[in-house]
This record gives structure tokens, sequence and C-alpha cells, in this order.
């Protein structure tokens, strides 16, 4: 796997993501101490990703402990994603995370 350092000593991997028939090469940042598996709100914008909702709403807080803009997580996306030469289905929740 080849890793990418970016800003602030953060590691990020090289990712190819299935939209539709096409592969889009992104970065997918490597173990952020969430709990959860995150997308940035711009991209499933960006990328037209169907937007599906949580059977509960989550409160989420920013790792400085300061309150996400989003307050609560209602939505979730699914993907396709190649990383490390290994295909992989993810159920990513959205919140404003900010890009690299």
């Amino acid at each position: 796997m080849q890793l990418k350092l970016c800003q602030s000593n953060t590691l990020y991997s090289p990712t190819q993501v299935l939209l539709g028939r096409k592969i889009v090469d992104t970065l997918s940042l490597i173990d952020s101490g969430a709990e959860l598996d995150l997308i940035d709100r711009t991209l499933v914008k960006d990328w037209s990703l169907p937007r599906r909702k949580l059977k509960k709403s989550l409160a989420i807080q920013n790792g400085d402990g300061s309150i996400n803009k989003n307050k609560k997580i209602t939505d979730y996306v699914k993907l396709d994603a190649i990383i490390d030469q290994q295909w992989i289905k993810l159920k990513l929740t959205i919140a404003d995370l900010g890009r690299p």
C-alpha cells in the first residue's frame, strides 16, 4: 500500500471509487480515530451519490470536542471502492469533514 503524508502528519491511502461505470481516483484517510466510516458532504454532492436515511440520527463531535456543523448525522451512502487492490463495499455516514 502506498501512503501519502499530508498536512499535520495525516496519512491518506490512494483509493479508487466506482461511480456507475466510471472509476474515480481519490484519497482515503487512514485511522482518523472516528468511531464511524465517514464521507464528506461535498463529495456526496459532487459525485451525485444517492443518500439513504439512517434508522436513528447520530450526534457528532469533531476530534477537538467542538460540535460538527451537521450537529446530527441523518444520512449515509453505499459505495464500492478499491483500496490496496482489495474490492470493498462501504457504508459511509455523511458529515462536514473538509478535504485534504
